[in-house]
C-alpha cells in the first residue's frame, strides 16, 4: 500500500502544566517540553525530505 504524500503538517499538540516556578517539578517541565518541542520538531522531520524534494509543502506549529 502506497501512502499519498504529505503537502501540510499542522502540529497542534501541545501539554502546558499550570504551576507557579516555585512548584514546578523537573519531569513536568521536561514531559511540556517533549510534547511542545521534541514532537514538533520529529514530527517536522518526518514530512521534510519529502517536501524539500517535490518542491511543496506547508509546517504549522
Amino acid at each position: 500500500m502506497r501512502l499519498r504524500s504529505t503537502r501540510r503538517l499542522i502540529y497542534n499538540a501541545g501539554a502546558n502544566s499550570i504551576n507557579t516556578s516555585s512548584i514546578l517539578n523537573q519531569q513536568d517541565l521536561l514531559n511540556d517540553f517533549n510534547v511542545n518541542v521534541a514532537g514538533a520538531l520529529t514530527s517536522s522531520q518526518q514530512v521534510i525530505p519529502e517536501m524539500i524534494e517535490r518542491k511543496i509543502g506547508t509546517i504549522r506549529h
